[in-house]
């Protein structure tokens, strides 16, 4: 047999192996002098001593045998040695010495599977360390007597590929027909430490005086097995899904899952779906996430010829008749033939490709909890014997599809409080103490209403204000841009001689006087209507000039192409100021919750921000909200520091920005300084927090509406680019940020010189005032890699 593909690391065995059927004689006369043998296995043994014995001289040290001897003796020990199988499939076995591997015979099956491996690995027992300790196993148990209760048996494992799907196999090696030999003069007396060695209770580094192995030979044979434990390997593969649960994508681990299960079946080509059954109010929802991975609810997706709505509607009423079923007849469905069943379902099967089906509830507390499907192409594929190698994972399938379901249960709470409520850590405790409240009360208000109330007063409101220059005028512009492209497009097409002038020419009309509209000016009236004559006039004509026209048709194709909003350059323009808007908001997004994180050290507060056109933030903390914190000044001066130093950032992040975007887009940054503290409370009707009394009522309009004001005597926007607006109405209020502007002004960060402004009347606010900071940009324009992944995520 050829040996060379073999690995090294066998060969590093420090001892020799010599063929001899001497220990097998020996172990046959010890089996048949044995008082529990039967007459009929004697007169067994008296033939195989019979055949065997006259093969072997007494008096010699190596012994000899022709081909054919061991040919013979071959068969022989196939009889005796290996066991009967009632399937009449041949064992895949071989008789020789392991090192270097020398079979004198082996089983077809032997080595077709040996020849065919695809990467042989070394198990546990075939570690240097392991291998030494087995041959210390061997030779104080064969030489010294020593017993051991967990004995290590060498093998070897290796896998091939077989039309697609992975088979695993373990070679093990037989050595109870190996004698070891001493060589020397006297045997050494045994150590304590060789035996502990053995047993795995000490490393050989601590072995004083190692046992010389080389003074040993093995005289003997060995009987190899090669065994199928794919579904073993299976089963281990499926385990270690759910140890990379946390840290794998979604994607992987049905990957990983699936290539695991088509293993554990043998069969490449079959289709593999698992469905949880989640449910929201106790009442089964449908999630496109978990019904993409569903075979059944994957055909409702393939018949999209009904429309969007249909198959939605159609996915969720099938997964809700697949649950509501599976819980009143929760036993698997095996259907080996499907093109025997009637129904409409099966036959939906049959239509996508499909021949034999199993569906395979998944139970847990007397719960349907989900379904495993496997589906196949080929008829009788799936049956009981496919259903008997799936029960022994059905636990794991489990695990599974409680992972999803807690994952997915996590994530509506996760959503919950951060899109519908405005639980935060920081005020988390105040939650729990009124939750508590209702509790001893039996779940009612408590009587002290005052305690049922969730209120922080005297807290210090801090307000900052990143916006979009001139927003709704770039996305004018925008608009007014894509129109008129496209209107230019229909004149051009309508101008065409071939056209028919008696349709063509009132549709030109129209076109001249919404270009000419256009040019003067873009209301939302003027919008769509044009967009209404696009739609219902100009694409029914061209669509009926496509089927007419050849002349015509591919220029009309090119004009439809342009009409995609994805990707036409008729939306070119939108596009492109959309782009940098998400852009802009992204990047101003990620720094503002990075540095939210950092600034809760500062001191626990309350945040939220809204998504206008660009981003404001509103910052309340005082010492209610953190009761065990000392609030001193100092922690509001921080805050405010934040506020400026943030503001300084955010401009010089997207004046970073500014060369890289589709549009270029620039920001202003705005900040309204109040300096006496309000009180806000949790509106159960609204679940978000107010401001309270009129005062504090005052401050929330002036918020609203100073992003609009004007320079007093100017048609001048007091929020310009390149600049800080900081908002207050007494002097008292900008007092506490003057020693902060100097200190930006100190590191260079803003401009030495200030414009102190008075701002215009608003509605119900007067006597505003504001100062102006010029915002000192870095020489050079460079946006990190980084900083533009963000943006564009």
């Amino acid at each position: 047999m050829d040996t060379t593909a073999i690995p090294p690391e066998v060969a590093e065995f420090p001892v020799q192996f010599r063929l001899s059927f001497k220990p097998f004689i020996a172990y046959l006369q010890q089996q048949k002098g044995s008082t529990s043998t039967s007459a009929a296995r004697s007169h067994v043994f008296d033939y195989l001593l019979q055949q065997f014995t006259p093969l072997i001289s007494e008096d010699s040290i190596d012994e000899t045998y022709t081909p054919q001897q061991l040919e013979d003796m071959a068969q022989l020990l196939k009889l005796s040695v290996l066991p009967l199988l009632s399937n009449e499939k041949e064992i895949p076995y071989g008789f020789g010495l392991p090192i270097p591997l020398d079979l004198f015979h082996a089983s077809d099956s032997f080595n077709a599977l040996l020849h065919t491996f695809e990467g042989l690995e070394m198990d546990e027992a075939h570690n240097h360390k392991e291998k030494l300790r087995f041959l210390y196993q061997l030779i104080l148990n064969k030489c010294y007597g020593v017993h051991f209760i967990k004995e290590l048996t060498p093998s070897l494992s290796f896998q091939r590929v077989v039309n697609g799907v992975t088979k695993f196999y373990r070679l093990t090696i037989n050595v109870n027909f190996v004698e070891p030999q001493h060589q020397g003069s006297a045997l050494p007396p045994l150590q304590p430490e060789w035996t502990e060695f053995a047993k795995g209770h000490r490393t050989l580094d601590r072995v004083p005086s190692p046992l010389l192995l080389g003074e040993f030979v093995l005289k003997g044979f060995c009987v190899f097995l090669i065994e199928d434990i794919t579904e073993e390997k299976t089963i281990q593969q499926l385990k270690e899904v759910f140890v990379h649960l946390q840290s794998d994508s979604e994607e992987m681990i049905y990957r990983r899952f699936e290539k695991a299960m088509r293993d554990l079946c043998g069969q490449p080509d079959i289709r593999i779906g698992l469905m949880p059954f989640i449910k929201i109010n106790q009442q089964y929802v449908f999630h496109p996430d978990f019904g993409s991975r569903s075979v059944v609810l994957a055909m409702a997706d393939f018949e999209k010829t009904c429309g969007e709505a249909w198959v939605e509607g159609s996915q969720q009423t099938m997964q809700e008749r697949i649950a509501e079923r599976l819980a009143q007849h929760d036993y698997p469905h095996v259907f080996c033939n499907l093109n025997k069943f009637s129904e409409p379902e099966l036959q939906r099967l049959v239509s996508n490709g499909l021949q034999s089906f199993i569906l395979y509830p998944i139970k847990a507390a007397d719960q349907v909890v989900g379904v495993l499907e496997i589906g196949s192409p080929n008829a009788d594929a799936l049956d009981d014997e496919i259903l008997f190698k799936v029960e022994r994972v059905i636990p794991l399938v489990r695990e599974l599809l409680l992972f999803q379901i807690s994952e997915f249960n996590k994530r509506i709470q996760r959503l919950i409080r951060q899109k519908f409520t405005t639980l935060q850590p920081a005020v988390e405790w105040k939650f729990n103490e009124v939750a508590w409240q209702y509790l001893r009360a039996g779940g009612k208000k408590p009587a002290d209403r005052e305690a049922a109330r969730i209120r922080f007063p005297q807290v210090y409101p801090l307000y900052g204000a990143i916006d979009i220059r001139n927003s709704s005028l770039e996305r004018h512009w925008a608009i007014r841009t894509d129109l008129s492209q496209q209107l230019d497009s229909v004149a051009s097409l309508l101008q065409e001689p071939s056209l028919d002038s008696e349709r063509s020419q009132p549709l030109q009309q129209q076109t001249r006087y919404w270009r000419e509209q256009l040019l003067e000016d873009l209301t939302p009236d003027t919008e769509e209507s044009i967009l209404l004559f696009l739609s219902q006039q100009i694409t029914p004509y061209f669509r009926r000039l496509q089927l007419d026209s050849k002349t015509l048709e591919p220029a009309l194709e090119y004009y439809f192409q342009q009409t995609d909003p994805q990707t036409g350059d008729f939306h070119q323009a939108s596009r492109n100021y959309e782009r940098s808007l998400d852009w802009i908001n992204a990047a101003v997004n990620g720094y503002i919750e990075q540095e939210e994180q950092q600034l809760q050290a500062v001191y626990p507060h309350y945040f939220e921000k809204y998504r206008t056109d660009g981003m404001e933030y509103n910052i309340y903390v005082g010492q209610s909200i953190s009761p065990q914190n000392p609030f001193v000044a100092n922690d509001l001066r921080r805050l405010r520091l934040w506020q400026l130093t943030s503001m300084v950032d955010l401009a010089q992040l997207t004046h970073r920005l500014l060369p890289h975007l589709p549009r270029p887009l620039q920001t202003t940054q705005l900040i309204l300084a109040h300096s006496q503290p309000v009180n806000i409370s949790f509106r159960e009707d609204e679940h978000r927090f107010d401001v309270e009394g009129s005062y504090s009522i005052r401050y929330e309009v002036i918020k609203k509406r100073i992003d609009k004001a004007l320079v007093r005597g100017t048609n001048e926007r007091l929020t310009q680019p390149d600049h800080i607006a900081l908002v207050y109405t007494h002097q008292q209020e900008i007092a506490d940020y003057l020693p902060l502007i100097t200190l930006l002004q100190e590191q260079n960060r803003i401009s030495p010189t200030l414009e102190y402004l008075d701002l215009e009347p608003l509605q119900g606010v007067v006597g505003l005032k504001a100062i102006r900071l010029a915002i000192q940009y870095e020489d050079a324009i460079v946006v990190s890699e980084n900083e533009l992944m963000v943006a564009q995520s």
